[in-house]
């Protein structure tokens, strides 16, 4: 899937939804292979999208031939351990490329940016703010797209806790121990207890001159959550506690989230 931007910013735009004619998108395909959108009555709301976390390219990189992609959750679901949480919005924002080189004639995933919203992981007393806990998801250093007609797409990740934890030391999920993602627009195969859940493939929305959109949704529910650490420093009662509260550290198979997202995607060679 290429995508092709005159522009670095894409401002809401209203686009049809009924009766859109499904693409098998993904992210590597080229866009004949995209079938447009019908026209519809329904319209929606699209987010902003922004190209300025698009990874540079290295000197044998074809601009022709490669693409930075924009992914923007508007809504995550999460359950890890006693965490279970749904959060609308724009909780995470990622950008990374798909870089062809010329020289072995193959595309490479190379990751530009995660920028995570601040969310509450856990309520406080009586649902008030005292004793509340809030946490952010960030980038932990892993990622991959292998080739895939399911859209898959490793990823690393962690949640910085933020309050009451003001020195954002606190993570649950390091670099070194991430929490891994799967993440697919098919269909899982979690251990036990956890059943098969399924997303939804990337689909045209619309172009807005050179930009294509695409609408999908990632699930996974294979993965494992660690506890807290660094709370304080390292193995500190701090995060012991953390841990305990947050059910953690939970085992794969306990554990799921679905991210529902827009994706836009810009050549290089039209990129700003």
């Amino acid at each position: 899937m290429r995508i092709h931007s005159s522009t670095r910013r894409v401002t809401r735009i209203a686009v049809p939804m009924t009766g859109l004619a499904a693409a098998a998108a993904m992210l590597t395909a080229a866009p004949a292979q995209a079938a447009p959108a019908a026209p519809a009555a329904a319209a929606e709301d699209l987010p902003t999208f922004s190209f300025t976390d698009c990874p540079a390219l290295a000197a044998n990189d074809d601009p022709n031939r490669s693409t930075c992609v924009n992914a923007v959750v508007t809504a995550l679901e999460i359950k890890a351990g006693a965490l279970e949480q749904t959060i609308t919005g724009e909780p995470i924002r990622m950008t990374f490329g798909n870089l062809y080189d010329k020289t072995t004639k193959r595309s490479r995933a190379v990751f530009g940016k995660l920028n995570g919203q601040e969310f509450k992981v856990r309520p406080g007393i009586f649902d008030s703010e005292f004793g509340a806990v809030y946490g952010k998801p960030a980038y932990a250093g892993v990622f991959d797209q292998p080739p895939s007609p399911d859209f898959k797409i490793v990823l690393g990740q962690k949640i910085k806790l933020t309050k009451p934890f003001v020195l954002g030391l606190c993570e649950i999920g390091t670099d070194s121990n991430p929490i891994l993602l799967n993440l697919t627009t098919g269909t899982t195969s979690p251990p036990a207890p956890n059943q098969p859940i399924t997303g939804s493939p990337a689909t045209l929305i619309t172009t807005n001159g050179p930009i294509s959109i695409y609408k999908a949704k990632h699930v996974d529910n294979s993965w494992a959550a660690p506890g807290a650490r660094n709370c304080i420093y390292g193995n500190d009662p701090v995060s012991a506690t953390v841990s305990l509260l947050a059910g953690l550290p939970s085992a794969a198979g306990h554990n799921s989230i679905a991210l529902d997202e827009y994706i836009a995607r810009v050549n290089y060679t039209n990129k700003p």
